[in-house]
């Protein structure tokens, strides 16, 4: 299951070097970056994903707890598991181009969040923090 892709080497690869990444783009980088680098930012998934879709297409989806779907993207069938690939590229290059527009603003915030609870999320937010001035209603 879930837990299992921080255990051992996955720990490293899907925790610590995401987070390490993240963590150096916001805090460590000054520098603007560009349209381009924003595209680039999608190539890693790309390919992962593109791996992980061959993988699957050339030896089955195998049966539990030997699947080679580890991530279970395609337990409700291929078309459900190609979508899903296509929303993790496209929020990539949308967190990408968040980061960008973020280092570009002089002042004021930009809030993402990824916990399928956004709208509570946010409430949260509004409702603590307010929408800052610009955005009085």
């Amino acid at each position: 299951g879930y837990i299992n892709m921080f255990i051992g080497a996955n720990l490293f690869f899907h925790g610590l070097v995401p987070l390490a990444a993240a963590f150096e783009i916001v805090f460590l980088c000054d520098r603007q970056f560009t349209k381009r680098e924003n595209n680039i930012a999608v190539i890693a998934p790309l390919v992962y994903g593109t791996g992980y879709l061959i993988n699957i297409l050339i030896n089955g989806m195998g049966t539990w707890p030997d699947t080679n779907d580890w991530y279970l993207f395609f337990a409700w069938g291929y078309p459900v598991g190609f979508v899903i690939y296509g929303v993790i590229v496209a929020v990539t290059w949308l967190l990408a181009f968040a980061m960008r527009k973020a280092k570009e603003m002089k002042t004021g915030s930009i809030l993402a969040t990824l916990s399928g609870r956004g709208d509570k999320d946010v409430d949260y937010v509004v409702e603590h923090y307010g929408y800052g001035e610009q955005f009085t209603l």
